[in-house]
C-alpha cells in the first residue's frame, strides 16, 4: 500500500521528524522532561523550524517527563472511569464515544494544547461524569444540607 509513497516526510506531515526530535531531547531528562512549552524551541534547534509536538501525548511525555505523563494519563483515565458510571445509558454512550474520539485524535494532533474551542469542548465533556445528577452519586454540597458528610 505504501510502496507508492517515496517521501515519508510528506506522508506524515513531518511528524516523524518532530516526534523523533522531541523524544530524543526528552530522554535526556526522562523523569522531568524538557520543560512545559519547550517543544517549539527544541524543534527550532533540531530541525530549523518551530513546530508544536503534533501529538498531545508525545508533547506531554517530552515536556513533563515520565512523572508528568503518568499524572496526565491517570487524569484522563479517571475521567473515563467516572464517565462509565453515568446512569443514563444514552448519555453514557454519547460521552464514551465522544471522549474516546477526542482522546484518539490527540495521538496525531495537539488540540488540547492549542485550540480554545477544542479545549472548551473537552472540559465540558470531562465535567459531565462529575455531576451528581449524571452519576447518581451525592456530592458534599447536597449531602451537607441533610446533615450527612
Amino acid at each position: 500500500f505504501f510502496s507508492g509513497f517515496k517521501n515519508i516526510e510528506l506522508m506524515t506531515g513531518r511528524r516523524n521528524i518532530i516526534w523523533s526530535a522531541l523524544l530524543s531531547q526528552g530522554t535526556k531528562n526522562i523523569f522531568y522532561g524538557i520543560g512545559n512549552g519547550m517543544s517549539e524551541i527544541v524543534t527550532k534547534n533540531k530541525i530549523g523550524q518551530s513546530f508544536g509536538p503534533h501529538s498531545t501525548y508525545i508533547g506531554v511525555l517530552s515536556e513533563t517527563g515520565i512523572i508528568g505523563a503518568i499524572a496526565f494519563f491517570l487524569f484522563l483515565t479517571m475521567i473515563l472511569v467516572k464517565g462509565r458510571k453515568i446512569k443514563d445509558k444514552k448519555l453514557r454512550h454519547i460521552f464514551i464515544v465522544i471522549y474516546t474520539a477526542m482522546i484518539l485524535l490527540q495521538i496525531t494532533e495537539s488540540h488540547l494544547r492549542a485550540f480554545m474551542q477544542f479545549i472548551i469542548l473537552f472540559w465540558l465533556m470531562a465535567s459531565i461524569p462529575f455531576t451528581s445528577e449524571a452519576t447518581g452519586e451525592g456530592n458534599i454540597y447536597h449531602s451537607a444540607g441533610r446533615g450527612e458528610l
